[in-house]
């Protein structure tokens, strides 16, 4: 056995911590407007639930939700959305924003690690989440989303083209999941700012085998 399996998930762990301190630090700042950042859910989120693969009573896990936005449209259009983030501090305002909100919950978790998270979901949702994530922490991003399907199971993510191209992301995403999800389609949509309307977003359509 070689140092770095031996120290591995110490490394590991730190990366976590790095990236959760990370995240909330941003999160705290009153001006924080990151340019992905929308008020509202993206537009594959909306037709999603117009042509019914989003419909009510089915269940939604979305990884990396942020303030909340994608989550709460779909929870008041009759959805069970649990939303999950790496951030507590986002997660706390979101909390204080939306309580009440039927078929709605917000959780702490990062979804690279250990969670209380133990059911299948209808439909995962990952709008930026993955491509932020280091390559060391992306076996359990995998483990987890076995868990958290079954088959049948739809998983939806969107991975930005600003520095690969469209190819290269469909091989990156190939490679994480195609042992155990179907690429259905992919789709080249624009980002959140429209004035980076140069900068498409690739979003990858997977169900679970």
């Amino acid at each position: 056995m070689g140092l770095t399996t031996i120290f591995q998930p110490a490394r590991n762990r730190f990366l976590r911590w790095r990236k959760e301190r990370y995240w909330n630090r941003l999160w705290r700042k009153p001006d924080f407007r990151p340019l992905w950042l929308s008020d509202a859910p993206r537009p594959w989120v909306i037709s999603g639930f117009e042509s019914g693969w989003l419909a009510p009573g089915k269940s939604v896990l979305e990884i990396g939700c942020g303030p909340g936005t994608a989550a709460v449209w779909l929870a008041q259009r009759g959805l069970q959305v649990l939303a999950i983030d790496v951030s507590s501090h986002v997660i706390e305002q979101a909390r204080k924003n939306y309580s009440g909100q039927p078929g709605l919950k917000f959780w702490h978790a990062d979804a690279c690690a250990s969670t209380e998270i133990s059911r299948a979901f209808d439909v995962i949702i990952d709008t930026g989440c993955l491509q932020h994530i280091p390559s060391s922490l992306r076996d359990g991003y995998c483990q987890n989303l076995l868990k958290w399907s079954c088959a049948g199971s739809r998983f939806v993510v969107t991975m930005h083209t600003k520095d690969r191209s469209r190819y290269a992301r469909l091989s990156e995403v190939q490679a994480l999941f195609s042992a155990n999800f179907n690429l259905v389609y992919s789709e080249e949509v624009p980002p959140a700012d429209p004035e980076r309307g140069n900068q498409l977003n690739s979003v990858f359509h997977f169900v679970r085998l």
